[in-house]
Order: C-alpha cells, then sequence, then structure tokens
C-alpha cells in the first residue's frame, strides 16, 4: 500500500514538472516574440500620388519627379520613375498645406512595376520648428480622415 501511494506520488511529481516546464518554455517563446523592435517612430499619413521634388543635396541639378506615398515626421516613401543610382544624401521637396524642403537619406530602394522604384526616405537634421509644423500638419489631416 505505501508503495502504491509512493508511486502516485511520483507520478504527480513528474506530471506538475512537466507542465511547468512546458509553461515556462511557451513563455520564453512568447516573449521573443514580443520584443521585436519597432521601427517607426511616429504614425504615418498616407497619399494617393502626391507631387514631390527629389534632388541630391550636394547640388541643385539634376532633379527628380516623384510621389509622395506616406509621410511621419521622422521619414517618407517615395514612388519614382527615375532609378536613383549612387544616391544616398537627397532633398525632398513637397507641399502639405506649406512648401517643405527637407533633407533625408535613402535607406531603402525597392524596385516595382512598370518601371518604377519605391524610397524610403529618413529624414536627417531636422530642425524642431520644422518638425513641429509637419507634425501638426500631418495630426490636423489625420484627424480630417481624408485621403490627400
Amino acid at each position: 500500500m505505501n508503495t502504491t501511494y509512493a508511486i502516485i506520488a511520483l507520478i504527480a511529481l513528474l506530471l506538475f514538472i512537466s507542465i511547468f516546464s512546458f509553461r515556462m518554455i511557451s513563455r520564453k517563446r512568447r516573449k521573443l516574440h514580443l520584443q521585436r523592435k519597432n521601427k517607426r517612430k511616429a504614425f504615418r499619413l498616407s497619399f494617393i500620388d502626391k507631387e514631390c521634388t527629389i534632388r541630391p543635396t550636394a547640388s541643385v541639378e539634376p532633379t527628380f519627379d516623384g510621389f509622395l506615398r506616406d509621410i511621419s515626421s521622422s521619414g517618407m516613401k517615395v514612388i519614382s520613375y527615375e532609378d536613383l543610382v549612387g544616391l544616398y544624401k537627397v532633398n525632398v521637396i513637397f507641399e502639405l498645406e506649406e512648401v517643405f524642403s527637407i533633407n533625408g537619406v535613402i535607406k531603402r530602394k525597392k524596385p516595382l512595376k512598370n518601371d518604377t522604384f519605391e524610397y524610403g526616405i529618413e529624414f536627417v537634421s531636422l530642425d524642431e520648428d520644422t518638425e513641429q509644423r509637419l507634425f501638426k500638419i500631418l495630426w490636423d489631416k489625420s484627424r480630417e480622415k481624408v485621403i490627400i
């Protein structure tokens, strides 16, 4: 009779250890999944083909035409028919209630259909006043719930 209780206690202990270890493993997996870094620093406002001009920061010429797809106070996505080979630092000029001329670096380039390219541009050396004006305009536009 004592051996029966000992066997039942041992089985219960093994069952408890296996359940506890399974829960710990599944928690670790969940924590790893939740700890992915969010690369975006600000909310984005999307556009339907808002025109912009792209030029190298080193010179005024040449200029390239593009379309603003989305923008935040830290960067933008631009579509262009031009392959901006060799360009890293650019100046983007666009109008949102006022004309903005912002310097940035091309962080990402993705070829699209119809010989177009998508560029991810991160703003650099954006002064606080310009950033606040841009943020205010983006915030007001997002609250209007309209697509520009």
